[in-house]
């Protein structure tokens, strides 16, 4: 029984908790010590081939990740006959895996024919998806209504992030904090702060400077992308590299190249600008606790989106001077434009207290 080779075929598209509890069930199967999973492709997918092999090699360290290099008919229909459908896929798949496969581990009723060709033992694994009542379809067509069908490793690429800029005391970190909280998620702090935090609690306070730019962007990237695998949905972002870099050319009249960079390459899938009707709330890290900081902010904002309008980005401005009612208009804005009008409760995420 030992030293036997295992296979699946799959298009994976995307990987869900479906096909990670078949994998787990070849890689336990007894005598199974080799196991090739094979990534499947068709035309016009939307996600790519080579993202899918990657992350079933996150998933699955020990298990052969092999991608197929040939373009398959998916049904008998589409071939000149059934015997000449199946040939393909025999040569492509002995091509493609080497040695001889004795299992084959599969969900679909094809799969014994699939083995038949192979010379394999078909395996038949939850048939009728009674443990995982999910596909790839319904994953790819409402992946927030399936969201707890997606392995951690797939969840970055369907989480969609809200950036919530804006000039200086416009309470961008406490709306950041109470939408995250709302739709029960994380928020991405400003990393600008959290460093120059803790440059005042070793007793070095000091204003930012030209150099601090770059280290500060930096920062509040690996912040966000270490916390997209975290999210629930969707991201909320207190900050972004375009306000970073409107932000070095307000103060020092330049930006660094990577900076500007990264505020090109970066989107999101709203931007909110929390405009500066609320009173001004002095702080050690501010920059403009002067007289003349009212011009400032509203010249600071309308630069900001002076710059989205320039890169074709949408924005919603959340006005007014009362906080519950910003809160209220970055909340509906979410719902409607990032959940597509439904409410928290059609996706089981936290509703109002």
């Amino acid at each position: 029984m030992k030293n036997k080779t295992g296979l699946i075929l799959g298009k994976f598209y995307p990987p869900h908790k479906g096909h990670q509890y078949l994998v787990d069930f070849a890689r336990k199967y007894p005598g199974i010590s080799k196991l090739y999973v094979v990534v499947d492709r068709t035309p016009n997918e939307t996600v790519p081939q080579a993202l899918r092999v990657r992350w079933l090699q996150e998933m699955f360290p020990d298990v052969s990740v092999l991608p197929l290099g040939d373009m398959n008919w998916q049904d008998p229909s589409e071939a000149p006959s059934e015997e000449a459908f199946w040939k393909q896929w025999r040569e492509s798949l002995k091509n493609a895996v080497p040695g001889k496969i004795d299992y084959c581990f599969n969900s679909e009723q094809y799969g014994w024919r699939l083995a038949e060709e192979l010379g394999a033992t078909h395996v038949p694994v939850d048939r009728g998806r009674e443990n995982f009542p999910i596909s790839g379809t319904m994953m790819r067509e409402d992946p927030f209504a399936h969201w707890d069908y997606l392995p951690n490793e797939v969840r970055p690429y369907f989480t969609k992030k809200v950036a919530i800029i804006g000039a200086e005391a416009t309470g961008k970190s406490t709306l950041a904090n109470r939408l995250a909280a709302y739709f029960n998620t994380v928020a991405v702090p400003e990393y600008a702060r959290i460093y120059l935090e803790s440059l005042a609690e070793k007793d070095q306070p000091r204003s930012t400077v030209y150099e601090d730019i770059e280290l500060f962007a930096d920062g509040q990237m690996a912040s966000e992308t270490s916390l997209t695998s975290k999210a629930n949905r969707v991201l909320i972002c207190d900050t972004d590299p375009i306000t970073t870099s409107v932000w070095s050319n307000t103060l020092y009249g330049k930006v660094p190249p990577a900076v500007k960079e990264m505020a090109d390459e970066v989107d999101y899938d709203l931007y909110l600008l929390a405009k500066a009707d609320v009173p001004w709330v002095p702080d050690a890290h501010r920059q403009w606790e002067n007289e003349s900081r009212e011009n400032r902010r509203r010249a600071f904002e309308h630069r900001i989106s002076g710059e989205l309008l320039a890169r074709d980005k949408e924005f919603i401005e959340i006005t007014g001077d009362n906080f519950e009612d910003r809160f209220i208009q970055a909340r509906d804005a979410i719902i409607h434009h990032i959940f597509k009008g439904k409410t928290y409760a059609d996706f089981g995420v936290k509703g109002p207290s």
